[in-house]
């Protein structure tokens, strides 16, 4: 398959089909002794990309599904009590990873919210009483139907918020919280909307596969890896390289680079290949730093 293929004039077109595009991925190998081990490498990123994408679609369409799947509890809701209340505590804590479990009226009013963070501690979202969420995006978006869907497998009627610094996690948690949202209508036994369910999880439920496929390839003893996410637009919005971080493997959240450092506007050929929907491997220069390095472009991921 890689016979007969110039490294630097051709991509190694994979196929890789989906349904709603969102991300695109690029795995990223510094090329430093890279020529003897040409086929065997690429034959790598091939395979790690292909999980790469998988495991965040899996994952994408799980927290797509939780939305509804929670929405149910909220049949009929009125008033507030503590059974509700406790009913988001136990998701939370059940999951791990959603921060923030808003219950709004269709005006924006705030009618419920969990008291306890995914570590089982209070958390002070009493604060978020006192605000109104209808100038928020996830819920202009949900009140115009703006869903990110998929019929044929039967994920609709959810607004999706790509990765961003949530300000209303920042103003509960006191820290900078990198999340996503996913959007509903709940409804009465008339199947009439009667508010919004919005659940805020953090960008560990795509993190996690990133992490876990740069440590793959750590025990094989190739340790340059990075690992790039770009959204729709060409934003970056996962950037994880243990290398330039002193070998330390915890995913850094760089606000200066993500959602704001875009390789499209940069001219990157990799990200400029992907947005044309080529796909393979291409050598090209790194946009922050000059090193010449392989760039595994996978169709656009679709979560």
């Amino acid at each position: 398959m890689f016979k007969n293929m110039s490294l630097k004039l051709k991509i190694l077109l994979l196929s890789m089909s989906g349904v709603v595009t969102i991300a695109i991925v690029s795995i990223i190998l510094a090329i430093s002794n890279f020529n003897s081990q040409e086929k065997l490498l690429k034959s790598k990123m091939f395979l790690a990309s292909e999980d790469l994408s998988n495991s965040i679609q899996d994952q994408f369409y799980e927290r797509y599904g939780d939305v509804k799947t929670f929405s149910l509890h909220f049949k009929n809701f009125s008033t507030n009590s503590r059974e509700y209340i406790n009913y988001l505590n136990q998701i939370v804590k059940f999951y791990g990873i959603y921060n923030l479990i808003i219950i709004c009226d269709l005006n924006g009013r705030l009618l419920s919210v969990n008291d306890e963070g995914p570590d089982g501690k209070k958390i002070n979202s009493e604060i978020l009483y006192k605000q109104n969420f209808s100038k928020t995006n996830w819920f202009k978006e949900t009140v115009a139907k703006k869903y990110l869907e998929d019929p044929k497998k039967d994920f609709t009627l959810v607004n999706f918020q790509d990765a961003n610094f949530d300000e209303i996690n920042e103003s509960v948690y006191k820290e900078k919280i990198y999340s996503t949202a996913f959007s509903t209508f709940f409804y009465n036994s008339k199947g009439e909307p009667i508010g919004i369910i919005s659940t805020h999880p953090n960008f560990s439920w795509a993190e996690s596969t990133v992490t876990r496929i740069y440590d793959n390839f750590y025990k094989q003893n190739i340790k340059t890896l990075e690992i790039t996410l770009l959204n729709k637009n060409g934003d970056v919005i996962i950037d994880y390289n243990p290398s330039l971080n002193n070998g330390k493997k915890e995913l850094m959240h760089n606000e200066k680079i993500l959602n704001t450092f875009n390789l499209v506007k940069e001219q990157h050929e990799a990200a400029l290949s992907l947005m044309k929907g080529e796909e393979g491997v291409i050598e090209a220069k790194h946009t922050r730093r000059d090193d010449l390095q392989l760039w595994y472009d996978p169709q656009k991921v679709d979560y």
